[in-house]
Order: C-alpha cells, then sequence, then structure tokens
C-alpha cells in the first residue's frame, strides 16, 4: 500500500463503505459498480480510482472476486 494523505484516506474509506453497501445487496461488475455509487449516492470515479480500491478491498478479504464471461469479453463480479 502506498501511503497518502489523510484526506485521500478518508475519500477511499468513504468509497470502500458505500460499495460494501451495493455489494451487500448484490454482487456487481466494475462498471455496475461505478454507475451504482453515480446514481445512489451520487459519487462520480474514474475507473483508475475505482479498480485499486477494489483489487485493495480483495486483498484485505473485504469482498471476494470471481471470472466470468459475457460472450467473450471477460467480467469480474464482486460480492
Amino acid at each position: 500500500m502506498r501511503p497518502c494523505s489523510a484526506g485521500k484516506w478518508r475519500a477511499r474509506d468513504a468509497v470502500m463503505v458505500k460499495i460494501l453497501d451495493l455489494l451487500s445487496r448484490e454482487p456487481r461488475h466494475g462498471y455496475g459498480i461505478m454507475k451504482a455509487l453515480e446514481e445512489e449516492f451520487g459519487m462520480r470515479i474514474s475507473p483508475g480510482m475505482l479498480y485499486p480500491v477494489l483489487r485493495e478491498m480483495v486483498e484485505m478479504g473485504f469482498v471476494s472476486s470471481s471470472t466470468t464471461y459475457v460472450g467473450s469479453k471477460r467480467v469480474v463480479v464482486y460480492e
């Protein structure tokens, strides 16, 4: 983990809490999480912020991920 300022940690923590809220209701893929964050909480975050947070949450054991295919497209689903 890279060190970062307290303000960045607060923002990351807020995103993590909202992601946990979303995933407690149903599994979602990354794009679905990004859209739900915007629609439900008014949080617009970039893929450059979302995916590192998701990877960290998987590493910490907060969420799990599995890979599936939709047609020929690989999709990672988080729950």
